[in-house]
């Protein structure tokens, strides 16, 4: 996630790695890469492009759908030849709406100065997206996914990434009432709502070290047992 917020962050901050992609992804930007099918050999964007796809999974919606997925190379929308409207500014599909309806070609051309005789790539565009939408008129779209509004939330704020991991955590809890019963009958003990709650959020607290946390995680979840246990 810091990988993510990494990328997405419009600001001259950006860790080195961050701009080397930038240079090497030119003329686009190095967010574009995870809703693009651009081939890059890093480790680091392979795995946040796969975390990034496995959030959006996870909120049914799609990672090349969305208002800061990339409008270029975009397996997705299958724009072929060259991005014919990059340089005027248009990079993302969110460029193309506007409180979640499709721009005209009027607004679009003196919004970022196209050319009268681009309205047939207008059309075309257009065309593309109701055909993936499965839309026939333009009705409300809702492109921004939930992380995207999240990101964008927090973005100005310090310790952007654990912001966005308890946001996570809150919407994805998963229901721990199995887990404690196994708990209580193994201890002898009862746990009121609060006790256990208590645990389950704090369990990683003193532990400092990822390779402590990861031990403690699997011990608390009865994912590894103690040599006591076994």
């Amino acid at each position: 996630m810091a990988q993510i917020c990494s990328l997405r962050l419009e600001s001259n901050d950006r860790p080195l790695w961050v701009q080397i992609e930038q240079e090497l992804n030119k003329p686009f930007n190095a967010a574009d890469y995870l809703s693009q099918s651009s081939q890059t050999d890093n480790p680091i964007i392979l795995h946040t492009k796969t975390i990034w796809h496995k959030i959006h999974k996870r909120e049914k919606s799609s990672a090349f759908l969305t208002h800061s997925a990339s409008l270029w190379k975009n397996p997705l929308l299958r724009i072929e030849g060259k991005p014919f409207w990059h340089n005027r500014g248009v990079h993302s599909i969110g460029c193309l709406y506007q409180r979640n309806i499709l721009k005209s070609f009027e607004t679009l051309k003196e919004q970022f100065n196209l050319q009268r005789n681009d309205w047939w790539r207008y059309f075309q565009l257009r065309d593309c997206l109701f055909k993936i939408l499965k839309l026939e008129s333009e009705p409300p779209l809702q492109l921004q996914s939930d992380i995207d509004k999240q990101i964008k939330k927090h973005s100005v704020l310090p310790q952007t990434a654990s912001s966005i991991y308890n946001y996570l955590i809150d919407k994805y809890s998963v229901n721990t009432g199995g887990l404690k019963a196994v708990w209580e009958r193994d201890l002898g003990l009862a746990f009121n709502d609060d006790d256990w709650n208590t645990l389950v959020e704090q369990m990683l607290l003193p532990m400092r070290d990822t390779r402590s946390k990861l031990i403690q995680y699997k011990i608390f979840n009865r994912i590894y047992f103690t040599p006591a246990k076994l």
